[in-house]
């Protein structure tokens, strides 16, 4: 998949890394904070080929996510949107509480019945906490939708 197919945001959350040493000389060492994040992805809205090969015609986006090490709490709500008289209408929304676990990938999706040509746009937002800090991150994809594709 080419890089101008998705949307790209790493968050991080800076977990501060303590350690408690017997004061036995007078030097002090730094301390370094540890940097924990995650990756959030949003493909491009596009007209779903599964559906369409069952004889459905539908608009759909996929959001991905990575995390170094698993949040307390996450939950990544996802809207696809349309343009509509040079305003963004939202036309679906989906909300998903599954953690994603450290170094796995964890794929959400969201469809829309039906296809309509012009500008769509998909957003996700990932919210929740990691190692007591809260975090809330959004990343979008547009894509334009041509006539011939919402056509079975």
């Amino acid at each position: 998949m080419d890089a101008g197919h998705r949307s790209f945001t790493r968050y991080l959350v800076l977990c501060a890394a303590v350690t408690v040493t017997v004061p036995l000389t007078s030097s002090c060492q730094p301390l370094e904070p540890t940097v924990k994040a995650c990756d959030l992805s949003v493909d491009k809205p596009h007209v779903s080929s599964g559906l369409k090969k069952k004889g459905i015609l539908g608009v759909d986006a996929k959001v991905r996510v990575e995390c170094d090490v698993a949040p307390e709490s996450h939950i990544v709500t996802i809207q696809l949107k349309r343009e509509v008289s040079h305003r963004w209408v939202v036309l679906e929304t989906v909300e998903d509480s599954r953690l994603p676990r450290p170094g796995k990938r964890e794929t959400y999706q969201i469809n829309y019945a039906g296809c309509v040509p012009g500008a769509w746009r998909a957003i996700a937002q990932a919210r929740g906490s990691l190692r007591g800090k809260a975090f809330n991150f959004a990343a979008e994809s547009d894509a334009s939708i041509g006539k011939e594709e919402c056509t079975l």
